[in-house]
């Protein structure tokens, strides 16, 4: 390929996401769970276009206020404790950097912990930790739900195939959802 062709992928890209904007749409899916698309698109008409047609295909609807009644938005840092680190010691250390609270991971392979804190404290949090020798994994704002729901297996496959759906939308950056 050209590198004057190389070089006109990379400008079109930074002008396209330089007009960016991000937008979350809510979605009562089957079974009564909740589906929050976030996404980050230049053209919001093409997107509710392309959404509209996915969710009134998969039997769902759109609704409002899911994110405030249903998800708090937090801080959520995954790191790795420095060796020998005792959960009572990871916990001085959260309450240290300014986190809420922290946890296991139950699914990690190794000993991660999640930190929880306010989306406004993410940044010094992970530095407390990083000064602590925790290596991070990833730190990122995030909807957790408040209460979840739990679905039939036929009803948490139509979601899996409406999600599936969703995030093959070039403009779908993340979803969230309420399913225990």
């Amino acid at each position: 390929m050209p590198f004057a062709s190389i070089q006109k992928a990379i400008k079109e890209n930074k002008d396209t996401k330089s007009n960016a904007k991000s937008c979350y749409f809510e979605i009562r899916g089957p079974g009564g769970c909740t589906i929050v698309v976030y996404t980050l698109t230049e053209n919001l008409s093409r997107i509710r276009a392309a959404l509209n047609t996915i969710v009134r295909k998969h039997n769902s609807s759109y609704t409002e206020g899911a994110i405030q009644g249903l998800f708090d938005h937090k801080g959520v840092i995954e790191a790795k404790p420095p060796e020998n680190t005792t959960l009572e010691t990871a916990v001085d250390h959260a309450i240290e950097a300014g986190a809420e609270e922290v946890d296991k991971l139950e699914d990690a392979e190794d000993h991660v912990l999640q930190f929880v804190c306010t989306p406004l404290v993410l940044h010094q949090v992970r530095g407390k930790l990083e000064k602590l020798q925790y290596t991070i994994m990833k730190a990122d704002c995030e909807l957790i739900p408040k209460i979840q729901v739990t679905l039939s297996d036929a009803d948490l496959e139509a979601v899996r195939k409406l999600c599936d759906k969703l995030v093959d939308d070039p403009d779908v950056v993340r979803l969230y959802d309420n399913i225990a």
